[in-house]
């Protein structure tokens, strides 16, 4: 139990960073997707990472690193996930 409450806390500290930084909004999605998200990851966990963000912005920094090549896409809609390569 006490490695379950250790990582939560780590879990915790990585998305005030990420909430808490400064700069663009579209810096702050673009960071926790190439430093902080999972390997695999959603547009609500990006969400819920980075409150008070639009999904349109989410969306547009999405695309601009899809044609970096640093992530894909697997999937439409509320189904899809993304992957960083």
């Amino acid at each position: 139990m006490l490695e379950r409450v250790s990582d939560a806390y780590v879990r915790f500290e990585e998305r005030i960073a990420v909430g808490t930084s400064g700069g663009t909004k579209q810096g702050r999605v673009r960071d926790y997707v190439l430093l902080h998200a999972p390997r695999t990851f959603t547009i609500a966990e990006v969400r819920r990472a980075i409150p008070g963000v639009s999904d349109n912005t989410i969306h547009i920094v999405l695309s601009e690193l899809k044609e970096m090549g640093s992530i894909v896409n697997d999937g439409t809609g509320r189904n899809a996930a993304w992957q960083r390569l």
